[in-house]
């Protein structure tokens, strides 16, 4: 098959599609507006009194009913057109797919994007759960000494007042946006209520210097880099139980996509199971076979000693006789063959063969076929958990 002339058939219906797309909405909003002048016909035609309006009305509610129908008949073939074009595309997708080279390229496309993925999750997760660490290591130091103790609470009671003082600031400034520029007090109201705002910003920012010296004091205490950028960060206690579970959230989401791309990449190497050929059974057995016994029972050769052991004990029936077991203390045995081992079989995937040709996957319906694939690969993933 002609991969190009195929994706250009499929650019050419996509068009199309995208065409019916907006010539429908066109004639829904044409349906809607005659059905609107129906309605207004009707409801002018009941409260006519002269006979010359009912005529004007009722022509009026004529037109609006055939421009009705003619709307909808119009509307039922554009779907129609719509349909065929659908059935077109969706022809032109199946043949594309079954092109080997481009099942290929879509599973090395997979393979290669969700090995970014799962690399991508796992770096994610290492970084919370280090990031988790330092938190809760942080939260035992806090807890564990009496001087970190108060440095937090008077970090917590400073974050408090400022964040009174952001609600302040918000309050006066949507006074200032409700004032009326028209006003004769306009000015001195705005100038007051400006006066107000300088003020607060002030006292915030007197307050935030203020925690963050206690920050400071913090980091001298503790003496450890490692928890300068959490202590800069500090507000209170609850936010800091918060950014805790933020990272367990995180942790598990990556945790959650590394599955859903494994399970995808991993589903395209499995290869189905291959049923063992069985004989048939005979339709009669052959003249001189002779009945099925039961296979005789392995027996494992024994040593010269023992040999020699069972010369003395009781003989079993069909074993061999005791001149038989004497004389075979005599016979040189041959040696047994080294024992070999198998060489082990590689069996490649396509992985290990097929590199991605740029000159396949740039086609449009390649790209389409290759995401649809992934997106339920991915799926099947989740569903998976």
């Amino acid at each position: 098959m002609d991969l190009e002339k195929l994706n250009n058939d499929y650019l050419r219906l996509k068009v199309a599609t995208e065409k019916f797309k907006t010539i429908l909405e066109q004639y829904e909003n044409d349906l809607k507006l005659a059905e609107k002048d129906k309605e207004t016909a009707e409801n002018n035609l009941k409260v006519a009194t002269k006979p010359a309006e009912k005529k004007k009305y009722q022509a009026e509610l004529n037109k609006a009913i055939i421009n009705i129908d003619y709307i909808k008949i119009q509307i039922e073939t554009a779907k129609n057109q719509q349909q065929k074009v659908q059935e077109d595309i969706n022809k032109i997708i199946a043949d594309v797919k079954s092109i080997p080279e481009v099942k290929e390229q879509c599973n090395r496309a997979i393979d290669i994007r969700t090995q970014r993925q799962i690399a991508k999750f796992e770096k994610q997760k290492k970084e919370q759960e280090e990031k988790k660490e330092n938190l809760e290591q942080f939260k035992n130091m806090i807890e564990k000494h009496p001087q970190a103790i108060m440095i937090v609470n008077n970090i917590e009671n400073k974050s408090l007042e400022i964040s009174k003082k952001d609600s302040e600031i918000k309050d006066v400034e949507e006074k200032i946006d409700k004032l009326d520029p028209t006003d004769p007090n306009y000015a001195i109201d705005k100038a007051k209520l400006d006066a107000d705002k300088a003020k607060l910003e002030t006292e915030r920012k007197t307050l935030a210097g203020e925690r963050q010296t206690e920050r400071n004091n913090l980091k001298k205490l503790f003496n450890n880099p490692k928890y300068n950028e959490e202590i800069d960060n500090l507000t209170t206690r609850a936010a800091l139980d918060k950014s805790i579970s933020n990272c367990d959230r995180l942790i598990r989401r990556s945790e959650n996509k590394i599955h859903d791309y494994t399970y995808a990449r991993d589903s395209l190497y499995k290869v189905a199971p291959v049923a063992t050929a069985t004989a048939p059974a005979p339709t009669a057995p052959a003249p001189t076979a002779p009945a099925p016994t039961a296979p005789a029972p392995t027996t494992v050769s024994q040593s010269k000693w023992e040999t020699f052991k069972g010369l003395f004990g009781k003989r079993e029936a069909g074993a061999p006789s005791r001149w038989e077991s004497f004389k075979s203390l005599f016979t040189k045995k041959p040696a047994l063959p080294e024992p070999t081992t198998p060489e082990p079989t590689t069996v490649k995937s396509f992985k290990d063969e097929i590199k991605l040709d740029g000159d396949v996957m740039r086609h449009e319906i390649v790209q389409e076929i290759y995401k649809e694939a992934l997106d339920k690969k991915v799926e099947q993933g989740k569903s998976e958990r």
